[in-house]
């Protein structure tokens, strides 16, 4: 007790002030750097695990391996990431675009307002690498917590005229001949991305040359062309438009027409 009353008349007034600023430098440091740890849903484009091929999109049989309700695990057998969402669709006969919802445990930064996961900082472009149970792959970070309120981001309808040549890679009539008014083609959720409005088939024109040298422009006894008007979905983000996820909306742009029932690569003719 003594020995308290003889510190108590040594601690001066600065001593205090001392004391609280010490107090209050480690608190705000602590405050500064401390990181809240969270889950958050992000959205991510599967990817080619290739850095080389991140444009490519995974193979028919490999995007269907994906389920809601995968998930990922760490070295203590906590879930760290799960499969909320899945949504694909065809951009050729054998690839498909993958988008996977994912709520992942991340980490808030005080300091520069992000969250991370994974040593990655969850914004836009960013790539991330998940092992789940049924698939190990990478993927590219489309959308989170700092991007979901995308000002410059937005979706429209659009009529898209495209043309199909059939003597140019010798496609067969009957392929052209099977597309009909009212044939769609859907993501796996079933939203529709284009619809067929107006179809014309009518035989293949081309240029012959008689024996004085004079060009004529016949048609084709055998090939035909198709002219078909799209109802399609546009995204549009910063003034570029865009269809099928990656595909310019611009002329004379080939543009993927992947049908239930056949595939082939048009040429857009005209925007409306």
């Amino acid at each position: 007790m003594k020995s308290i009353t003889i510190l108590r008349k040594k601690i001066k007034l600065f001593d205090i002030i001392l004391g609280f600023c010490f107090i209050a430098v480690v608190l705000g440091f602590f405050l500064f750097f401390h990181r809240k740890s969270e889950s958050v849903n992000i959205r991510v484009k599967v990817t080619d695990q290739d850095v080389l091929y991140a444009n490519t999109n995974p193979k028919t049989w490999y995007a269907n391996r994906f389920k809601v309700g995968d998930t990922e695990m760490d070295e203590f057998g906590n879930v760290i990431s799960k499969i909320t969402d899945v949504e694909t669709f065809n951009v050729s006969s054998d690839t498909k675009v993958v988008y996977l919802d994912i709520n992942i445990k991340a980490v808030y930064d005080n300091r520069t307002k992000l969250y991370s996961a994974k040593g990655t900082n969850l914004i836009f472009g960013n790539t991330i690498r998940f092992n789940f149970t049924n698939t190990f792959f990478n993927a590219l970070i489309t959308e989170s917590p700092s991007t979901i309120n995308q000002k410059d981001y937005s979706e429209e309808q659009r009529t898209i005229v495209v043309v199909q040549r059939g003597d140019q890679n010798g496609m067969e009539p009957e392929i052209l001949e099977k597309i009909k008014k009212g044939d769609t083609i859907t993501d796996s959720k079933g939203n529709v991305l284009a619809e067929v409005t107006n179809v014309l088939i009518q035989p293949a024109l081309k240029i012959t040359q008689t024996s004085w040298g004079d060009l004529l422009m016949k048609e084709d006894p055998y090939y035909k062309d198709a002219t078909i008007t799209l109802n399609m979905k546009v995204e549009k983000y910063k003034g570029d438009e865009f269809i099928f996820d990656f595909v310019p909306l611009k002329l004379g742009q080939p543009v993927p027409l992947n049908f239930s029932y056949e595939s082939i690569w048009p040429t857009i003719v005209d925007i409306k």
